[in-house]
């Protein structure tokens, strides 16, 4: 998942755009990102 969210970000893609053979639901990997935002999740694991 968090793979995911790189990508999204590195790639300047819609979340409505993740291919769904490859990631599943863009709708869970949004809501997931948001959660994992929101709790501070994301910014532990992206600061070193």
């Amino acid at each position: 998942m968090f793979n995911v969210i790189l990508w999204i970000a590195k790639s300047y893609t819609a979340w409505c755009d993740l291919p769904k053979e490859r990631y599943g639901s863009w709708g869970t990997v949004y809501s997931r990102f948001f959660l994992w935002r929101d709790t501070g999740l994301l910014e532990t694991l992206l600061v070193p």
